[in-house]
């Protein structure tokens, strides 16, 4: 799970791989806008068969934060 998530966030985001860690908030990624946004979530919904809630997709404000979520609805 852990390196799909991290493969999105390079493809989206257009970031080196070193850049991502458990600690990589919204504020550490340039390119991490509202847009973007939307796009890495459709992106990791498609990924892992999922549907965000409205409320989680605001919650998604880093790395680890995804990967909590993606938890919660049972991926691993």
């Amino acid at each position: 799970m852990e390196e799909k998530i991290k493969q999105i966030i390079l493809d989206v985001f257009n970031v080196p791989k070193e850049s991502i860690t458990d600690d990589t908030l919204m504020k550490d990624l340039p390119t991490w806008d509202s847009l973007m946004h939307i796009e890495m979530v459709a992106e990791i919904e498609r990924a892992f068969s999922v549907k965000f809630k409205p409320e989680e997709i605001a919650e998604i404000t880093g790395y680890k934060k995804i990967k909590d979520i993606l938890y919660l609805k049972g991926i691993q």
